[in-house]
């Protein structure tokens, strides 16, 4: 696990009733890269539970985006704004 990356889900993980790579056909491509603590998702707003498929896509979308983008500069921008996230508006969820 490293600090920055898409969240780790448990194998068969569900969103809105239904196994992730059966509505976002990319899915597996977020498996790439190693899960961290906290990611690109996280700092949009798109984490705790995906009640929704919208929702889900969402994080994916922002799941691959950030892999996409990887750098060591990326991943210091979000581990700022995590930071800021949470010190001025954080649930800690």
């Amino acid at each position: 696990m490293s600090l920055v990356g898409p969240r780790p889900h448990v194998p068969g993980m569900m969103a809105a009733g239904k196994p992730y790579d059966e509505f976002v056909e990319v899915y597996g491509l977020r498996h790439m890269v190693k899960p961290g603590i906290t990611g690109l998702a996280q700092v949009r707003g798109w984490r705790g539970e995906t009640n929704s498929v919208a929702s889900a896509r969402m994080r994916i979308v922002c799941d691959l985006t950030y892999i996409a983008h990887a750098s060591i500069g990326f991943d210091v921008k979000l581990l700022l704004l995590t930071l800021m996230r949470e010190a001025y508006s954080g649930s800690g969820i």
